[in-house]
C-alpha cells in the first residue's frame, strides 16, 4: 500500500512515522509537509491508498481564528485533491469543538472533511505523552518528564482537574491497524484519567525506580527512558 504523511516532522507526525516505516504492508511512505511543491503534493494525493494529515499551527504568535486559519486552508488543499478512491486520516484533537480560536478552525476543518471525502477517519487525539516533545511548548506531561530528568523545578497550576490521558505509542499502534479502515469520528480510547499531581506522582515512581506494576507505568517508563537516552 502507498501511503502519503503530511506533518511528519511533528511531535505526533514522527511518532506516526516510525509506526509506518514498521509496518510490513507500507509499500511506500511519502514524507511531505508544508514546503512540499504544490505539483508533488497533488501527485501524493492522486496516487496514495491512504493520505495522513496531522500537520498544524499549534502556537502562533497571536491566538487569534485569523493565525489559524492557514490549518484550513491546508485541509481544504489536501481535501479539494484527494483521489476518490484515497483513504484520509486527519488527526485532530478533543479541543475540537472548544470555543476558542484553535477549535473554532479544527471544528471548520472537519466539517469540511465530512461534507467532502466518501471515506475517511478523524481521530479526536486526548491528552499524550510520548517521544519527539518539545519541552515547555505544548504538552505539560512531556515537559513534566524532561524536567524531572534534568532534575528542574516543576509548577503545577493545576490541581483538580482530570485528563484524560493515553500513551502516543499506544493511539499510533491503533492508527496503524486501522489504516484501511473508514471509521469517521474516533473519540474512544484506552485512556487515564489523571490530575497533573498523579501523573507526577507516577513519574516520581520511574524517577527513584520503583517497579512498574501496571500497562501504563510500563508505558511511562518507556517514554522517560527514550528522554533520559536522548
Amino acid at each position: 500500500m502507498i501511503v502519503s504523511l503530511i506533518g511528519h516532522g511533528g511531535y505526533v507526525g514522527q511518532n506516526i512515522k516510525n509506526a509506518l516505516k514498521n509496518n510490513s504492508d507500507v509499500e511506500i511512505l511519502n514524507l511531505i509537509d508544508r514546503d512540499t511543491k504544490h505539483k508533488d503534493m497533488i501527485d501524493c494525493l492522486s496516487k496514495s491508498n491512504i493520505f495522513i494529515h496531522c500537520a498544524a499551527i499549534q502556537r502562533p504568535l497571536v491566538n487569534s481564528i485569523e493565525n489559524f486559519l492557514p490549518n484550513f486552508e491546508l485541509t481544504k488543499k489536501i481535501v479539494d485533491n484527494l483521489s476518490e478512491s484515497t483513504k484520509l486520516i486527519f488527526i485532530s484533537s478533543i479541543h475540537y469543538n472548544s470555543d476558542t480560536p484553535f477549535g473554532i478552525v479544527r471544528k471548520k476543518e472537519e466539517e469540511y472533511i465530512q461534507n467532502n471525502v466518501k471515506c475517511y477517519t478523524i481521530y479526536h487525539l486526548p491528552y499524550t505523552f510520548g517521544p519527539f516533545g518539545k519541552p515547555d511548548y505544548n504538552n505539560v506531561f512531556n515537559t513534566y518528564i524532561i524536567n524531572i530528568i534534568k532534575n528542574k523545578n516543576i509548577i503545577i497550576n493545576e490541581y483538580i482537574n482530570e485528563f484524560p490521558l493515553i500513551s502516543l505509542n499506544n493511539f499510533t499502534i491503533n492508527v496503524v491497524l486501522n489504516l484501511n479502515k473508514c471509521l469517521f469520528i474516533v473519540d474512544e480510547f484506552n485512556t487515564k484519567n489523571l490530575t497533573l499531581l498523579d501523573f507526577l506522582y507516577n513519574l516520581g515512581k520511574i524517577h527513584k525506580s520503583t517497579d512498574t506494576d501496571s500497562d501504563f507505568l510500563i508505558e511511562l517508563k518507556n517514554v522517560y527512558d527514550w528522554y533520559r537516552n536522548q
